[in-house]
């Protein structure tokens, strides 16, 4: 199992892909990863809280590794990040969700 907790929000995007390939790369057939991260309504930036420099960029990033049907998604639990024991936000950019995918690879593809 490979676990990514709130890093790929903080990652440059001229190395995202870069980064989902080498997860991809890693990750072995039948294995799990589970992703937590934040997860608005559509893609969003914003300006890094702690350093006004840096952005930060919130999205579904279990659909970087969904669309290769390589990968099921086995859960996804939606929380938040701003209100202590609340399962949802009503502010998009507040939404985070923690989604296991499982990775399986077909060695024969039947037509």
């Amino acid at each position: 199992m490979i676990i990514v907790g709130f890093c790929f929000y903080v990652v440059d995007r001229e190395l995202i892909f870069k980064s989902v390939f080498e997860i991809d790369r890693v990750l072995k057939s039948g294995k799990f990863l589970s992703i937590t991260d934040f997860e608005p309504l559509y893609p969003t930036v914003f300006k890094y809280r702690n350093d006004e420099k840096l952005k930060v960029y919130k999205n579904n990033y279990s659909n970087f590794f969904i669309p290769s049907n390589h990968y099921s998604l086995v859960s996804k639990i939606h929380q938040t990040n701003s209100v202590p024991n609340t399962l949802f936000s009503t502010e998009s950019k507040n939404r985070v969700s923690v989604s296991v995918l499982y990775k399986e690879l077909y060695k024969d593809i039947y037509l």
